[in-house]
Formats: C-alpha cells, sequence, structure tokens
C-alpha cells in the first residue's frame, strides 16, 4: 500500500512538472510571436527635388524606406566614361555607406550605393586622371587635390549632394537661406564627419510614417537653367530589401509552442491514469 501511495505521489509530482513545463514552453512562445509581430514596415519611396544656390544648381535623388528596424536610404549610380577597378569602386562604396551610416539617433540609418546600369538616379562620368571633383564628374586619381587616401571622403562628399546637402565653405554651392559654411563636416572638409542636421529630412519621413501623417509627394521635375544636367527621376524597381509580407514564425518558435503543448497534453495523461 505504502509503495502505491509513493508511486501515486510520484506521478502527481511528474505531472505537475511537465504542466509547469508546458507553461512556460507556451508563455516563451508568446513572448516571441509578440515580438515578431512588432516589427514595421515603411515601403521604398523616391524622393527628389530641385537644389539652387547660384550659379549652381541640381536634383536631389534617393529613395527611402524602412526595413528590418532600420531607416534606409538607397542611391543608384551608373559610372560612365572610364571603367576604374574594382578595388576603386570598392572604396568609394565602402566610404560613402561608412561615413553616412549612422546609430546616433533613436532609430538607426543606412545609406546604401549600388552601381547599376539602368534605373539609375544619377549618371557619373569618370576620368582616369586628377581633377576637380563635382557631383557628376570623378576622377580616378588625387582625389580632387586631397591625395589618394581620401577616394573615400571625395565620394562621400559627392553622394551627400545627391540626398539634398549643400556646400559648406566659401565659394561652393552653400543654402541660399543659411549660407552656413566652415561647420568642420564632410560637406565643408574632407577631414570632418557627418552633422546631425544633415539627416533631418530623413528623420523627418520617419517621423511622418510613425504619425501617420502623408508625406508629401516628391517635387515633379521642371526644366531649369542649371550648370548641372538635369537627371530624369528613374523608373521603379525591386530594391535589395523586400517588404515584408505576411509573418512566417520561426522553427524554433513553432518548436516550443508544440513542445509545450505536449507536456501539457502528457501532464493531463499522467493525472488522469
Amino acid at each position: 500500500m505504502e509503495q502505491k501511495t509513493q508511486v501515486a505521489t510520484g506521478k502527481k509530482v511528474k505531472g505537475r512538472f511537465h504542466k509547469i513545463a508546458g507553461m512556460m514552453l507556451i508563455f516563451l512562445f508568446l513572448i516571441t510571436l509578440c515580438t515578431s509581430a512588432g516589427a514595421v514596415t515603411y515601403e521604398w519611396e523616391h524622393q527628389s527635388k530641385i537644389m539652387s544656390s547660384p550659379p549652381y544648381s541640381w536634383l536631389s535623388s534617393y529613395d527611402i524606406g524602412f526595413y528590418n528596424n532600420t531607416l534606409m536610404v538607397d542611391v543608384d549610380i551608373y559610372l560612365t566614361g572610364y571603367t576604374p577597378a574594382d578595388t576603386l569602386k570598392s572604396r568609394w562604396e565602402s566610404g560613402i555607406e561608412g561615413i553616412w551610416s549612422t546609430s546616433r539617433f533613436n532609430v538607426p540609418i543606412s545609406f546604401n550605393v549600388d552601381w547599376v546600369t539602368t534605373g539609375y538616379d544619377y549618371s557619373v562620368n569618370v576620368t582616369n586622371s586628377t581633377g576637380r571633383w563635382n557631383m557628376l564628374n570623378w576622377y580616378t586619381i588625387g582625389a580632387g587635390g586631397w591625395g589618394d587616401a581620401y577616394q573615400e571622403e571625395v565620394a562621400a562628399h559627392e553622394y551627400g549632394h545627391m540626398i539634398g546637402e549643400w556646400d559648406e565653405y566659401s565659394g561652393g554651392a552653400v543654402d541660399p537661406v543659411t549660407k552656413l559654411i566652415n561647420t568642420g563636416g564632410i560637406m565643408q572638409t574632407l577631414n570632418g564627419g557627418t552633422l546631425d542636421y544633415y539627416y533631418k529630412d530623413f528623420l523627418a519621413w520617419y517621423d511622418n510614417k510613425l504619425n501617420s501623417v502623408p508625406v508629401i509627394e516628391p517635387v515633379e521635375v521642371v526644366s531649369a537653367t542649371s550648370s548641372v544636367a538635369v537627371v530624369p527621376v528613374k523608373p521603379a524597381r525591386v530594391k535589395k530589401v523586400k517588404p515584408a509580407g505576411v509573418p512566417v514564425h520561426e522553427p524554433s518558435a513553432i518548436l516550443l509552442l508544440a513542445l509545450g503543448l505536449i507536456s501539457l497534453w502528457g501532464s493531463r495523461r499522467k493525472f488522469k491514469k
């Protein structure tokens, strides 16, 4: 009789253990489900505006979206003329993306450049010599007089114009309203970094999305006298990061639910016995 009592007690303890374990596993599954369901996606939108600082003017053109908890800005460039070495293209790309991308705000911002041949924002002529850089004319040697050690920085500076930034040095295409110069930022000197206010337009787009305020449509491109050729707005195309569809739960989350249900079922079965 005593032995049967001990066996029954053991079964009850084991059953309770299975029940508690099952509930914990289901609780973990619910946490995983809520976490994954909280992801927000804002699809790519094209942004463009005419920048004018006489005698200079140009079209700012880029795509912006929000994926994987990151605000993303993308510019597609078609390199024409001389074909630069892959190592130099890699330096330009890493300089642009490394200098502009940041995590200093409440949302990380990732900047991207793609070298493409169709659907581009800008056609940039490359010359295999030294020369004075501008947004649409790049040189393989000398980085505009700064020396080849500054290839990353000079590309990042010109990329800044593509995404709507002004020059910040005397004689450049400065903001006609603020006339801001000598800031110490990358738009003034290649020894500088990016400054907080460079990101205001991108953060404003993100805030508008969060507050469900409709984003103003990009400015329609019109003919204008310009020292830089007006670049046609590119057609929409598939980006590297695609919008998330219906969420698919990770196998690990499904496994948690399955184990939890099995444990609860096992505890009830043992309890009935």
